[in-house]
């Protein structure tokens, strides 16, 4: 069941990250450069691959692009993006 809730997560983040940046116009790199991480690690973390992803680079992400906090509760969607 926390697998589930983990991967449930990984993907909701990825989705919500990506919806957030295109929505501010921000680049892969763009984004990168703020967080202090490779845009390759953003592409991971969109695309729900990031599986050793630190609580820091969480809540940075949810800081930076001011995102929900509970993404475990309902499945984001591509709607919007």
């Amino acid at each position: 069941m926390m697998q589930n809730n983990i991967l449930i997560y990984q993907k909701n983040l990825g989705l919500a990250v990506r919806k957030k940046r295109l929505q501010l116009g921000l680049t892969q790199k763009e984004l990168a450069e703020k967080l202090s991480i490779t845009h390759e690690w953003v592409n991971k973390i969109e695309n729900g691959k990031a599986n050793k992803i630190s609580l820091d680079l969480v809540f940075k992400l949810h800081e930076e692009l001011d995102i929900e906090s509970n993404l475990t509760s309902k499945e984001e969607t591509d709607e919007g993006v």
